[in-house]
């Protein structure tokens, strides 16, 4: 009976073509479970910067933090000219954070005994984005400024909400701070003796967040900070990398600048349908835009704007707690050029995560998966999207056809998201 069924998978392989040309042949798509590479993504936070009232129910609230298993949650530090909330030290206004507070309770609430951290980020609001108090013509005052982080602080937990990471800029590019190294320097070094003697647990340090990776030129911020002996003071190392600026050389020259420091994406961009000519190119520019950083050891990642919401749930939630592992497909494993096949892999214990992205014309009939070193162990789930289907997919039951093969219709214009069970050899 074995046998059989090898021979049946052999002329299934054998006579797989692309529905297009019936001459060209389609070889396996292999994953190597073994081959771990990377990082494990150990946290998916919801970012409520732009939105705060994104979750201002507990009903919305648990489709994040308990269906999607998100465990963080990045929120603003007002005081930007739109929202005075710091109109001096010592003084918050707490109306301008009235709906974030309620937003973090039912955050809190729907994760119940289950770890839940909060990451504050200064909030950008252009030229205008700290108060007049704690700045001067050079930027901001490292004095002046930590007196309204402690402010925050303080008020946060007031509110018995315990701020665990902290990033004090947010697109210095774009703002009026001058945060330099030393600066920087300066209001960790500042901030931390007055956690200290106030009894406020200091938060890890995320920074620089910058609009982007600067890469190898002489003002990269990120190696003037390590070169000046500045490493002790930052915890992570975060950027945003926007699919309109895939920048890869830039991301990887500062993540070989960072040691073993995590590396978190604090603000993955969903690009419009009009910037990109269709909600699908927005969809494939995106998730490989996030691949990108998963390749190089991403620790955590957070949306900024999700776009089709039900194909980027379906490609985020999954990989939290999963580790990147090698997946070759027929066109090669490069993401650079839109409309090739897409695919990359996860791995999470014995559950194997497999992403195809095929946004073009194409249809492959009865393409196979294989695993490597690794037996599938039940049914493979299938969830895909497809442009004219329901907007939340279609999900469906794959039986193998051998212990480690299984077969699948790709059709045009499609994502898809297969869980495998495994049981390693």
């Amino acid at each position: 009976m074995k046998k059989l069924m090898l021979i049946i998978v052999f002329i299934l392989l054998s006579n797989l073509t692309f529905s297009q040309d019936k001459e060209e042949q389609y070889p396996l798509a292999t994953i190597y479970p073994h081959q771990i590479y990377g990082h494990t993504i150990n946290h998916f936070f919801l970012d409520l910067k732009g939105r705060e009232n994104k979750i201002s129910t507990r009903q919305e609230a648990k489709l994040f933090f308990q269906n999607e298993d998100m465990d963080g949650i990045r929120i603003n530090i007002h005081g930007e000219k739109k929202k005075p909330a710091h109109p001096e030290s010592g003084v918050v206004d707490s109306t301008y954070y009235t709906t974030m507070l309620q937003s973090i309770r039912n955050a809190k609430a729907a994760r119940g005994d289950k770890p839940f951290y909060v990451f504050a980020s200064k909030k950008l609001d252009g030229k205008t984005s700290f108060p007049s108090w704690v700045k001067d013509n050079n930027g901001i005052i490292p004095e002046k400024y930590v007196e309204l982080l402690m402010d925050y602080l303080k008020f946060m937990k007031e509110k018995n909400i315990n701020v665990d990471y902290l990033g004090i800029d947010n697109e210095t590019n774009f703002n009026e701070g001058n945060i330099t190294p030393e600066k920087f320097n300066e209001i960790v070094n500042l901030l931390r003796e007055k956690c200290e003697n106030n009894n406020i647990t200091f938060p890890k340090i995320v920074g620089p967040d910058r609009y982007e990776p600067m890469g190898e030129r002489s003002d990269c911020w990120i190696k003037l900070f390590m070169d000046a002996g500045y490493g002790d003071q930052l915890d992570i190392y975060g950027t945003h990398y926007y699919p309109n600026h895939r920048y890869y050389d830039k991301l990887t020259y500062e993540l070989g600048l960072i040691g073993d420091r995590p590396f978190w994406s604090t603000e993955l961009h969903w690009d419009s349908a009009s910037n990109t000519g269709s909600a699908y190119n927005s969809a494939e520019q995106a998730i490989c835009t996030l691949w990108d950083q998963t390749d190089n050891g991403l620790n955590a990642f957070m949306w900024w704007g999700n776009g089709l919401g039900y194909i980027c749930q379906e490609f985020s939630a999954p990989i939290h707690g999963s580790q990147p592992c090698k997946m070759e497909d027929f066109d090669g494993e490069s993401t650079t050029e839109y409309g090739k096949l897409q695919t990359r892999s996860f791995i999470n214990g014995n559950t194997l995560e497999i992403y195809v992205i095929n946004n073009n014309s194409r249809i492959i009939n009865s393409a196979p998966f294989k695993v490597d070193s690794a037996t599938i162990s039940g049914d493979v789930t299938a969830t895909q999207f497809t442009e004219n289907g329901s907007e939340s997919g279609y999900t469906n039951t794959i039986k193998p056809v051998t212990n480690n093969v299984f077969l699948y219709k790709i059709d045009a214009n499609s994502f898809i998201h297969f869980t495998v069970p495994l049981t390693f050899e």
